[in-house]
């Protein structure tokens, strides 16, 4: 049995898997009959949520992340407007959120840095380097902690890198170090990469990104690690 701790203030997102968005709420009571929350809203839209539908809540706890179902019972007025849903039903630990790992092939750019870089701010470094020397390289699988990358570069282990990572509406810029080196392919090898100093926003925008990912795989049938 999945021993989730729901808690007032938490942190919830509401899936819509019609518009493939993830509407923010967080949780303003816990009573008998369920769980009251905010209007889930997203860049000052609004999410309608029927009474008897049935929606799929994604719960962050610290560092574990929970995905359940509800029942919409209806809306009401508590000090502010509020939903009440039902009792979380279907519980699943997602996995630790930093090791929610999908599989992914996609272009990324990264670019070797001195070790003694690492110390540095991303923007620094970034900032005292030329564009022309990112490099090209396959991402291979993705978490809120780190990646898998194949690359034509001779990395050794605890090596810096500085990786630009496009999401679904951005890039991102991310120090990380070699934890791995695994098998060559031909000119190629494969390297299991540690994010560094990386913000609680940008690992938000990755671990959002992860759930686009995963859902866009169920939708085609498909299946993440």
């Amino acid at each position: 049995m999945v021993d989730m701790k729901l808690k007032i203030n938490g942190r919830i997102e509401v899936i819509d898997y019609d518009s493939d968005v993830n509407y923010k709420s967080n949780i303003q009571d816990i009573t008998e009959d369920g769980i009251l929350i905010t209007i889930p809203m997203k860049e000052g839209k609004y999410l309608p949520l029927n009474k008897s539908e049935r929606v799929s809540i994604i719960y962050y706890e610290e560092k574990e992340v929970y995905q359940f179902e509800v029942d919409v019972l209806g809306r009401t007025i508590d000090v502010i407007p509020v939903i009440l849903l039902s009792k979380p039903q279907n519980v699943r630990l997602i996995q630790r959120r930093n090791y929610v790992r999908v599989l992914i092939l996609k272009v990324i750019k990264c670019l070797n840095i001195d070790r003694e870089l690492l110390a540095k701010d991303v923007s620094r470094i970034v900032g005292t380097t030329s564009s022309h020397k990112f490099k090209e390289a396959t991402l291979l699988d993705l978490s809120g902690g780190g990646m898998r990358i194949k690359t034509e570069l001779k990395l050794q282990l605890n090596d810096g890198l500085i990786i630009s990572l496009p999401l679904i509406e951005e890039e991102i810029t991310i120090k990380a170090k070699v934890v791995r080196c695994d098998e060559q392919q031909d000119n190629l090898r494969a390297y299991g990469l540690k994010f560094l100093d990386l913000e609680e926003k940008d690992r938000d925008k990755i671990i959002k990104y992860i759930f686009h990912i995963m859902r866009e795989q169920r939708k085609k049938g498909l299946k993440g690690d």
